[in-house]
């Protein structure tokens, strides 16, 4: 009996550590960048504007789940990083400035930061310890939902295009607002994945050169830059209903998916181990 109380009571510990420390969209990392050396062209204005479009899109949709979501908006701080926790019915997202003025930074990369922390509440599996979505799969809802959601009522102009993702984006899709909000995410998920690589100090990646390992078991953890600007693309690329939401125990539910006959747009098996 001492024994499972011990056990009991070290997986109660280890669950509040969780929900205290929450899920980072990087690792731990010493690059700061503050208010005076703004690199990205992004404003004070920018962050916050962007920040409460989507507190209006996701509120409603929390308190349904019967949760209070809190984006907290540090424009002041210079980490580069953002993170999503969770006390009791509130769940918290946290945007730090120092990752909105990274070099590499736009707006739509910035968006997608606030969907990969709003993912990690709502993205259902595969789930790491505590509930919350681990990190590549609320990289994939990123795209294959949020984004999809954020861009519905946006006029954001494909300024810079990549002849690959454009072509698979225009391939797949015939409307040409999926064909522009396809192309439109790659673009973000490029910003946000060349930030990725610089601080993990590696190759920048290319949409011409996908990751092609095969994870022996889901990884948990932080994707290679080259994993995640493949997973962001793929949720970019799948046709499926962005209003069927994703689920805490099937992970084919709301995803494209291999085994389901799905030939674009399922989590890449560079970091994702599909269960059949």
């Amino acid at each position: 009996m001492k024994g499972i109380i011990l056990t009991l009571l070290f997986i109660s510990s280890h669950y509040s550590i969780a929900c205290l420390n929450g899920e980072y969209l990087l690792p731990e990392n010493d690059l700061r960048i503050p208010v005076t050396k703004n690199q990205s062209g992004i404003s004070e204005e920018d962050f916050n504007s962007i920040i409460r479009e989507f507190e209006a899109i996701y509120t409603p949709m929390f308190k349904e789940r019967g949760w209070h979501l809190k984006i907290n908006n540090n424009w002041k701080s210079s980490i580069v990083n953002a993170r999503a926790h969770r006390r009791g019915r509130t769940r918290f997202v946290t945007m730090f400035g120092g990752m909105a003025r990274h070099k590499e930074m736009n707006k739509l990369g910035f968006a997608l930061v606030v969907c990969h922390e709003i993912g990690h509440h709502i993205g259902g599996a595969p789930q790491a310890f505590g509930g919350m979505s681990n990190e590549g799969q609320a990289d994939y809802f990123a795209s294959t939902k949020c984004m999809r959601r954020y861009l519905r009522k946006k006029d954001f102009k494909t300024n810079k295009t990549f002849s690959v993702a454009e072509e698979k984006c225009n391939k797949l899709f015939t409307n040409a607002q999926e064909v522009n909000h396809c192309i439109l995410t790659a673009q973000g998920s490029m910003s946000l994945s060349r930030i990725f690589a610089v601080l993990q100090g590696v190759d920048m990646p290319m949409f011409e050169t996908p990751d092609t390992s095969i994870a022996r078991s889901t990884n948990y953890k932080h994707p290679p830059a080259q994993c995640r600007l493949d997973t962001f693309f793929a949720g970019a690329l799948c046709d499926n209903d962005i209003d069927t939401p994703f689920s805490g125990k099937d992970e084919a539910q709301g995803a494209c998916y291999k085994a389901s006959g799905d030939e674009f747009g399922y989590r890449p098996h560079c970091w994702f181990r599909p269960k059949r």
